[in-house]
């Protein structure tokens, strides 16, 4: 299966350069999981298929990777925090759980932030991407402000 993105272009996107990970900590299921959960709902099937194909170049450059990448983190962290729990055991403090649902709230944030622009940008352009459909964006109908979900 293509992939609109590697492990390495997660690291290089999603993680500063102070965090010295292995590639190997993100699997390709992680980034087909983020694709399927928070990509494809946006762009629809058939213009999935065409940026895998390696149509739209700057747009997944610019648009659709950094939101991907930053999804994966989002994907991954929750997988790695819970790991380090269940190493942890009993050991495991208020302050490291603080931490954690404050690092995923803050990703969850920017991810769902880039998500919202390149939905913005399919928005501008749409003529520019004949398999878009704004019509089938939930991001067109649905908004979430903090706790609030409003459905138009």
């Amino acid at each position: 299966m293509k992939m609109l993105i590697s492990p390495e272009d997660v690291l290089r996107l999603a993680y500063s350069s102070e965090e010295l990970l292995p590639s190997t900590i993100i699997l390709d299921c992680d980034i087909v999981e983020a694709e399927s959960r928070y990509i494809e709902p946006i762009v629809g099937e058939a213009m999935m298929e065409a940026l895998r194909d390696g149509e739209y170049a700057d747009l997944a450059a610019n648009f659709v990777a950094p939101a991907l990448a930053t999804w994966t983190r989002y994907i991954v962290e929750q997988t790695a925090y819970s790991r380090c729990r269940a190493c942890h055991g009993e050991d495991v403090t208020t302050a490291m759980l603080e931490r954690m649902r404050l690092t995923l709230r803050a990703l969850r944030r920017k991810a769902s932030t880039l998500t919202r622009r390149l939905t913005n940008h399919l928005n501008a352009h749409g003529d520019n991407y004949p398999e878009y459909s704004a019509f089938n964006n939930p991001q067109n109908r649905c908004f979430i402000y903090g706790d609030i979900i409003q459905i138009c």
